[in-house]
């Protein structure tokens, strides 16, 4: 008995996808007219099932040539072009990629318009916006027309969770409202509109259920810029604070000194940025800013050594020196290594912000790993002094993480911190260095 399509079609239907898949494949071969509606659906099922999408495409493209109105094919036919031309295109690709990627999302977007059930359009604008932000000079206009393919309103608030790669755990992934107001938000900034990006700012917490990677904290940076564009400073200053309370990153500390008018208190922030978590040769622009601090303030030889720094940090990473900080920096001599900066630059940073703060510079505590929790993130300190075991994160460590153990001796020091779980204030280590 010769095999036929309905037999491919309820092998498929009874998921002997591998079966059905050899049945369609020797159909295919001898008379694919005879496929009909349903059957180019079957056998385009199985294929990407078995993630022969190449395969697929071709299949879907022969199926368009007869069943160009086929909502059904169409769609088949817009997740083939995703798989094969969108979700391959590797991070950072570059611009010679872009042409190939917008041809690819015009053509999902004409063949499974937005927010058609089940159709690849929303996913695949999210990944040519961010594929369009990696760009040496991203077109935020560009990025923002694309977004403006899609109503918000119309966009999931649902959220999914995903395995993570190689490790024993999932995580949550925002919804497309969140990930639009996040790209949009973006977009306006980059653009300088600062009154709708503070409108869309707000509409955004209006309208996000949960929020995920700290948005919320990132919105309310976004919202500082633009007062601080708006020349409403003081607003922007006391967001920032409120913000700082939740998340302590060096970028936002650097950010409410530049708009703090007390030169004593813009130094001790700009010295707690420079002291907090983060790699040094991205803090580059955090140092520009406290030597210029410094040459206001008539201080010399501290200016010196931040230039120094900027240089030396330049020249370890193969970074161009402009020819006027090179020789500001070198200064009849030759430039000492980052670590030999840090050594006397450390010191004077935690000065600056003790007195910026009215106190003597942090006392050190003693005390031994007490835990270190499942997620590789964080831990608790048993304090030698007695007391509650106090919290930390990971890289609040400064030294080797594989030297990081539960029983190790260590001092720290103690910052106020922030529990997003119980959303209050608490103390937390910082600072964390092996005995």
């Amino acid at each position: 008995m010769q095999p036929t399509l309905a037999q491919a079609f309820e092998l498929r239907k009874n998921k002997n996808m591998a079966q059905a898949l050899d049945l369609y494949n020797t159909l295919w071969q001898q008379e694919p007219l005879a496929f009909g509606e349903w059957d180019l659906w079957s056998y385009g099922q199985c294929l990407r099932h078995t993630r022969a999408y190449q395969q697929a495409l071709a299949v879907s493209r022969a199926a368009y040539t007869r069943f160009a109105q086929s909502t059904l094919l169409n769609q088949q036919y817009a997740w083939c072009i995703y798989y094969t031309q969108i979700a391959t295109t590797p991070a950072g690709a570059g611009s010679s990629h872009t042409a190939t990627l917008e041809k690819a999302v015009n053509a999902i977007l004409q063949l499974s318009p937005p927010h058609t059930p089940y159709s690849p359009a929303v996913r695949s604008i999210f990944k040519t916006i961010k594929h369009l932000s990696t760009l040496p000079h991203a077109p935020w206009l560009q990025m923002e027309g694309w977004l403006n393919r899609l109503d918000v309103t119309q966009l999931t608030q649902d959220t999914y969770a995903v395995a993570l790669p190689g490790k024993n755990k999932q995580t949550e992934l925002a919804s497309d409202v969140e990930e639009w107001y996040s790209w949009k938000s973006k977009c306006l900034l980059q653009q300088g509109q600062w009154e709708a990006c503070l409108q869309l700012c707000a509409e955004a917490a209006a309208n996000i259920k949960k929020w995920h990677y700290s948005n919320d904290v990132w919105f309310g940076r976004r919202q500082a810029a633009c007062l601080v564009q708006l020349n409403r400073r003081a607003e922007a200053a006391t967001l920032l604070t409120q913000l700082l309370r939740r998340k302590k990153e060096w970028f936002m500390l650097a950010d409410l000194a530049e708009i703090t008018a007390d030169p004593v208190a813009a130094l001790g922030l700009y010295a707690q940025a420079a002291l907090a978590y983060g790699d040094p040769p991205k803090k580059l622009r955090l140092y520009a800013s406290m030597m210029a601090l410094l040459q206001q303030q008539n201080k010399a030889a501290e200016a010196l050594l931040h230039a120094q720094l900027m240089v030396a940090l330049r020249l370890q990473n193969q970074w161009p020196v402009a020819p006027e900080l090179m020789a500001q920096a070198a200064n009849g001599g030759a430039v000492p290594s980052v670590a030999a900066l840090l050594q006397q630059l450390n010191p004077l940073w935690s000065t600056w912000q003790a007195g910026a703060n009215g106190t003597k510079a942090a006392a050190r505590q003693l005390g031994t790993v007490a835990n270190l929790l499942p997620n590789g993130h964080a831990g608790f300190i048993k304090p030698e002094a007695g007391g509650a075991n106090l919290y930390f994160l990971i890289k609040q460590y400064r030294g080797a993480a594989q030297s990081l153990r539960v029983g190790l001796k260590i001092s720290y020091e103690i910052a106020e911190g922030y529990d997003n779980k119980k959303q209050q204030a608490t103390q937390q280590a910082v600072n964390l260095r092996a005995i």
